[in-house]
């Protein structure tokens, strides 16, 4: 006997809606959350170019024909993000801003990301930040 858990449906629209968009972006957590999302879900069907953890002990892991990578391999690119880790959500979109001063467009499926803070003297900026 397999059991289901009931996803939220704004979670579901959401999911679906990424996959519709065929944008490509890049998965940010890959814990077993997320593979049962990958598995029960249309989020299969998304555009996906890379899995991205910060845990190096996934690192390496393959998910489908792709391997799980480190953060700072995809700094830089410019797709957007996809955050779909429900427990550590601003943790990692505050990461991506931070430690890896990335400046892609975040998605996040458990509520909206936290505003990202910008430094008011121009020597404080961060890499993408506006004036």
């Amino acid at each position: 006997m397999r059991w289901v858990t009931a996803k939220p449906p704004n979670i579901l629209m959401a999911v679906s809606t990424i996959a519709a968009a065929a944008t490509p972006v890049i998965l940010w957590g890959v814990g077993t959350h997320t593979l049962h999302l990958l598995e029960s879900t249309s989020l299969r069907n998304a555009n996906i170019v890379a899995f991205v953890d910060a845990n190096p002990r996934l690192h390496g892991m393959r998910v489908g024909d792709a391997r799980v990578a480190g953060p700072e391999t995809v700094a830089g690119r410019p797709e957007a993000l996809l955050i779909c880790s429900p427990l550590r959500q601003d943790e990692i979109v505050q990461m991506a801003r931070e430690r890896f001063a990335m400046s892609n467009n975040i998605m996040t499926l458990y509520g909206p990301p936290p505003p990202a803070e910008v430094a008011t003297d121009p020597g404080q900026r961060r890499r993408g930040e506006g004036p």
